[in-house]
């Protein structure tokens, strides 16, 4: 990410505002001066099979998030956690024949991995595991009793008092009698004082993972797990907490009782953010219904598709799975990279286009052509029409330079307006048309025009690199440069000595000695330098 600045070229970026699901209302994040740490806990997979595509929606989307507040200027703490104790566990490693369901989920830890790391997503700064932190659940389930709201069940198990907190459902907006006739349905009561009481620590049964415990020996709930490990990485007050939104309840729902329980005095987590489903044909896609696992997707289908694909819709609104939607995405990615091979032949990648100089140049080129990014932030915001923001009379060059300024402060309105990725996408494909058409009409011998092309490649990779797409083309875009330093492959008198050598061959070809001119292609081809016809005459491309 480049240097956070107080004003881009295309304006300040707008103040971040979140839809909180606690108060079913969006508002404003403090300011990177008023809270310059963001800390955010989602909730991880429970790793007993392999995932499925509606399974990554919460990582990829949560990954753009935090790139979203880096480039705002904070720093962020990322912890996403590993459920590897769960009945689901249990009764998988029995399926499986496997002694130790923690081994299990170990070596699906390990896939999940694999199928995050293909999906370009950026690690986490922490990754619990319940296992590794059993310790400090039993010190805050024995916080929780000392408080008054947690007892010894019947069956030697310790279950939460809901009815000692009054505020139980407020995230959800359920109500009691339901979830008492839900509980009745689904669950044996006998050994709890009220049916819709959950467990902290279930009591030890033959052949599960139990640990010592002032209760007698056994293994924690579900729900304990995150209210716990948040706190021990974020601590007990924090700013996100996130998770699909079937987590809602009672997952969600039961962290904020366990947690405000445990530390009253505690905000716990102060914004919750859910995102809607994946799903098939309407209907959720889920590991015991129908589903594609995200491993076969990924065997057919380039891993930066589908991350466009989950990035497609608005996090708050489900989307459909098909493979037809696929397809579409993937042309549409192939026209994103072909117009940015389009850019770096046009400007024959010189240094001018590393990532710390493209807002350099624009800030240049703004000064030369007395553009004011703040007056043209305010029209924007203001609402002004486009044809009233700049002069009638532009060159192709100018209108390029403008065309980028308008997507990209119009994309970060999105990204900025509760992480609105379909919106930001929409921009990054309107501004890949601008670019085509841009370079129908300029030359690259043409300053103002290169100019105006290094500012319109740096704009497609700051959104590209913000998405998470384009990641090889974007690295071998300057990977190439800098090796071009470092073995003089191009760069420097390599580029000198090619373009010289492109003349003579151009000249050979003039007076049809062929023969000669085929002697130099080849020989720019050994020193990395491939030869390309445009319609501005033939191009070196650096390999």
């Amino acid at each position: 990410m480049e240097q956070i600045m107080e004003t881009f070229p295309w304006g300040r970026l707008p103040r971040i505002k979140i839809y909180n699901t606690l108060g079913r209302k969006e508002s404003e994040f403090p300011t990177v001066d008023e809270h310059p740490e963001v800390s955010i806990y989602v909730c991880g997979p429970t790793t007993y099979q392999f995932v499925h595509v509606g399974n990554m929606r919460g990582p990829v989307f949560f990954d753009v998030v935090r790139k979203i507040f880096s480039i705002h200027g904070y720093r962020v703490r990322f912890v996403t956690n590993f459920t590897d104790i769960d009945d689901k566990m249990i009764a998988e490693a029995e399926k499986q024949g496997e002694d130790d369901p923690i081994q299990l989920s170990a070596r699906f830890v390990h896939e999940y991995y694999t199928d995050l790391f293909a999906l370009g997503v950026e690690p986490a700064d922490f990754y619990p595991k319940v296992s590794c932190h059993v310790e400090e659940i039993i010190k805050y389930i024995q916080l929780i009793m000392d408080n008054g709201h947690a007892y010894i069940g019947g069956d030697g198990s310790v279950y939460f008092d809901i009815p000692s907190f009054p505020e139980y459902l407020k995230l959800s907006g359920r109500h009691m009698d339901d979830l008492l006739d839900e509980s009745r349905q689904t669950e044996i009561v006998e050994a709890k004082r009220d049916p819709r009481d959950f467990a902290l620590w279930k009591a030890a049964k033959p052949g599960e993972p139990q640990w010592p415990s002032p209760w007698g020996p056994g293994r924690p709930g579900w729900h304990i797990e995150c209210s716990v490990m948040s706190a021990f990485y974020l601590g007990p007050s924090f700013d996100i907490h996130g998770g699909g939104q079937e987590l809602k309840f009672p997952h969600h729902e039961n962290e904020i009782a366990q947690a405000k329980c445990g530390h009253p005095d505690e905000d716990f987590a102060r914004i919750w953010m859910h995102n809607e489903w994946v799903t098939l044909d309407g209907a959720k896609m889920a590991k015991s219904g129908r589903s594609f696992k995200i491993r076969d997707v990924l065997k057919d289908t380039d891993p930066e598709v589908v991350r466009l694909f989950l990035l497609s819709a608005h996090y708050r609104k489900p989307v459909d799975f098909t493979f037809d939607k696929l397809e579409e995405l993937s042309k549409a990615k192939g026209r994103i990279v072909e117009v940015f091979n389009r850019l770096a032949e046009f400007l024959r990648w010189r240094a001018e286009e590393r990532p710390e100089n493209w807002l350099r140049i624009w800030r240049h080129w703004d000064e030369g052509h007395r553009i004011d990014a703040e007056a043209f932030d305010r029209k924007m915001n203001d609402g002004a029409p486009v044809e009233d923001i700049f002069d009638k009379e532009q060159s192709a060059a100018e209108t390029l330079v403008n065309e980028t300024r308008i997507h990209l402060h119009t994309a970060h309105t999105h990204f900025a307006d509760d992480f609105n990725t379909q919106g930001a996408t929409g921009e990054l494909f309107q501004l890949v048309n601008r670019i085509n058409a841009g370079l129908e009409v300029m030359s690259s011998e043409n300053p103002d025009d290169r100019h105006a092309a290094n500012i319109a490649l740096g704009g497609l990779v700051h959104l590209t690199d913000i998405l998470g797409i384009l990641r090889p083309e974007r690295s071998n875009l300057y990977a190439t440069e800098e090796a071009r330093e470092h073995t003089g492959t191009g760069g420097g008198d390599a580029e000198k000595l090619a373009d010289v050598l492109l003349k003579v061959r151009e000249a050979a070809r003039a007076g049809r000695n062929y023969e000669l001119s085929d002697l130099i292609r080849d020989m720019l081809a050994e020193i990395g330098a491939e030869v390309r016809d445009s319609k501005d005459g033939p191009k070196i491309h650096w390999k």
